[in-house]
């Protein structure tokens, strides 16, 4: 079977965080801080990650939380403000992997109704053959039902196969599917791995 690569896409193909957003919009610090931890904690977005509408979810927490209501409208119309730009040590990676002959996919946690505005805004979804996109599957990454979709759905050998990503727990649920994995804490340590377990060349061969 041909060695192939599935990428994450927050935090290892782009910048992604929640507060690049709301800092923009809520200037008093106690209250940001307030904001992020309590009323849209990473446990609240899971929800969109596995295909819950985001207006019926702002809806819903905004009714819980009136004073915020507005900086949680301001979620799904601006959500592609909560994308700082791309990594571009990380690009430059996919492009070498994809010179290189690798058939490369994406799994990504991600809201299935800003898939769309997403991948039309960023060209480099473009080189991956095939995505698994959890908000339109109803299931995410950690669940293992994710993971054997992906395998059947891209056709590879999971033995044969790297999966990238920057959190230890969908890391370790790769694994034990039986996929290759790679803690993804940064391009050059990326890139360093590659090399010296053989998906690209060393630097020194490339000088």
């Amino acid at each position: 079977m041909t060695k192939a690569v599935i990428f994450d896409i927050g935090n290892v193909l782009v910048d992604w965080n929640v507060r690049y957003l709301f800092e923009r919009l809520e200037p008093d610090a106690s209250r940001l801080k307030y904001f992020l931890s309590e009323v849209v904690p990473l446990s609240w977005h899971t929800q969109f990650d596995l295909g819950t509408s985001m207006r019926e979810g702002v809806k819903a927490r905004a009714e819980l939380y009136p004073d915020y209501a507005e900086l949680l409208d301001a979620y799904e119309a601006r959500f592609d403000e909560t994308i700082g730009g791309v990594i571009e040590g990380s690009l430059q990676i996919l492009k070498d992997l994809d010179d290189k002959g690798y058939p490369l996919f994406a799994l990504s946690n991600f809201p299935k109704e800003q898939w769309d505005i997403f991948e039309a805004s960023y060209a480099f979804t473009r080189v991956f053959a095939d995505k698994v996109i959890s908000g339109r599957e109803g299931i995410a990454k950690p669940d293992q039902a994710i993971y054997e979709l992906a395998h059947q759905r891209f056709g590879v050998e999971p033995a044969e196969t790297l999966f990238i990503d920057d959190r230890q727990e969908n890391i370790e649920a790769a694994l034990t599917y039986g996929f290759q994995a790679y803690h993804f804490q940064g391009a050059d340590g990326l890139g360093d791995w590659l090399s010296a377990n053989g998906w690209l060349p060393s630097k020194a061969m490339a000088l």
